[in-house]
């Protein structure tokens, strides 16, 4: 194992004094301790004294140390070692040991080959060159990781660290359900499952956190991911059918919210009329009509079409801030709006049809809806999704 040099600069601590006493009766650990996550550092300095109460002997340790992790796929750490500078030396059983402990952190564990009677009174420190800080966790990669307080978030790609399942499937043969990740519904999983048959969509969970699952207990009315057999896709990505009078519901109204500004990105390919999604009749975002959203009883724009595979963003920002944008380019800009409070006593939620029948229309990937102007993140967000989606 190579040496991990000890970088020049000013030390600080990292981790508080602590202290501990041990009975050197026999050859035994005499104590350990972690350092967790959130208190590793690229460079780190331990230091250790220790004196026995008899004989007086001393010992202590300065250990500089080089952490890393090996990377997002492998979250184990691994530690490169400095010689262990032994500022004094009076009993040569001690030694200290230093030791990833997998992706959990870093042991310290102090050993003595022997024993004496008595005891020794530790006191141990961390250290880092405050220079070299880093957090040594991989950098947020995930969308609502990178910009999260979304409202709602549904996809079949897995948007926020923690996220498990992403969607609950209905297979056509024998009406059996069962929950998929994201990796699930693209490995096989999910068409093993199904088998020759199709597979409809019972639930598309949420993913932002709130608990505002989209879903649909009728089976008529369920969108179809899985056709005889094969995944649904949409420019080569699994997606969710819409067409007919499918629609998912969100009952009593769980997209409550205060009076707010409204930001939506939506993956979608529209064969014809369509209501991406109805807040409890009180703001829809639309495409293939006359108006591009709808709040309250008004409406703003003149429309945006029906296209093949698109990105379709819409900001409903008040008074007259409003935009929509397709594939990353301007279609609408100084749109009305006025800031909607929806009551827990409106009309369900729903994606893919309003509150008076479904639309006729075509797949839909990913449906994001921020409470919130996020105009500032526009270009980030948008960038973003299209990285995944290769759509622009």
């Amino acid at each position: 194992m190579r040496d991990a040099y000890l970088p020049v600069g000013l030390y600080v601590p990292l981790r508080g004094r602590a202290s501990t006493t041990h009975a050197d009766t026999g050859a035994k650990s005499m104590f350990s301790f972690t350092l967790e996550e959130d208190q590793l550092f690229e460079n780190i300095l331990i230091t250790i004294t220790g004196e026995h109460s008899g004989s007086k002997k001393r010992v202590g340790y300065q250990i500089p140390c080089m952490v890393v992790r090996r990377s997002s796929d492998n979250p184990d750490y691994s530690v490169l070692l400095g010689s262990q500078s032994w500022m004094t030396d009076e009993d040569p059983d001690i030694e200290v040991i230093v030791a990833a402990n997998g992706d959990a952190g870093v042991v310290v564990l102090a050993m003595d080959s022997s024993g004496d009677a008595g005891q020794i009174d530790w006191v141990y420190q961390v250290w880092t060159l405050d220079a070299r800080n880093f957090d040594p966790s991989p950098a947020p990669s995930l969308l609502l990781d990178l910009y999260p307080n979304a409202r709602v978030a549904y996809s079949l790609r897995k948007l926020k660290t923690g996220v498990t399942s992403v969607v609950r499937i209905r297979r056509s043969s024998d009406n059996a359900e069962q929950d998929f990740t994201a990796d699930e519904v693209t490995d096989g999983t999910l068409t093993t499952f199904t088998g020759a048959n199709d597979g409809f969509v019972v639930t598309w969970y949420d993913q932002s956190g709130g608990g505002n699952d989209a879903t649909q207990s009728t089976a008529s009315s369920q969108p179809q991911i899985v056709s005889a057999g094969s995944v649904i896709l949409d420019n080569g990505l699994p997606c969710l059918d819409f067409l007919g009078t499918k629609r998912l519901i969100l009952s009593g109204a769980q997209l409550n919210a205060s009076a707010s500004d409204f930001s939506t990105y939506c993956v979608t390919g529209s064969t014809g009329a369509m209501t991406i999604y109805d807040i409890a009749s009180r703001i829809q975002c639309v495409i293939n009509r006359t108006y591009s959203y709808f709040y309250d009883v008004s409406s703003s724009g003149t429309g945006l079409s029906n296209a093949a595979f698109s990105l379709l963003e819409y900001y409903m920002l008040d008074p007259s801030s409003g935009a929509t944008y397709r594939n990353g380019t301007l279609i609408e800009s100084s749109l009305s709006y006025t800031q909607q409070t929806i009551t827990s006593s409106g009309a369900d939620s729903r994606i893919g049809s309003n509150q008076i029948s479904g639309r006729e229309m075509g797949k839909m990937s990913e449906l994001i809806v921020y409470p919130s102007d996020q105009t500032a993140n526009r270009s980030a967000i948008s960038s973003s999704i299209n990285s995944h989606y290769s759509i622009y």
